[in-house]
């Protein structure tokens, strides 16, 4: 399976503060071999937490937790389809 990434800053909207939003796309199989299907999207402070301590990033060690993982509407606003070959 073969996937591309796409990223986003936006204003967190528990910690106020700027943060990257990747979202993860896999690559259909259809006529279009430029097109890529939405698969998850994950937040840099989710991501950090993840780490073990000693490799955390040092900003983002600051934001302890994420109660909004869920519910976030960043995580949620990516296109179903993209084509790669558009910005």
């Amino acid at each position: 399976m073969t996937y591309t990434l796409k990223h986003r800053w936006v204003d967190c909207p528990m910690w106020k503060d700027q943060i990257m939003i990747t979202a993860k796309y896999v690559y259909t199989d259809e006529a279009n071999p430029y097109e890529a299907r939405f698969m998850s999207a994950t937040c840099e402070v989710i991501e950090n937490l993840k780490l073990p301590e000693r490799k955390q990033n040092k900003r983002l060690a600051l934001y302890r937790f994420c109660r909004m993982s869920d519910t976030c509407p960043h995580l949620c606003d990516f296109a179903d389809r993209i084509d790669v070959c558009k910005p």
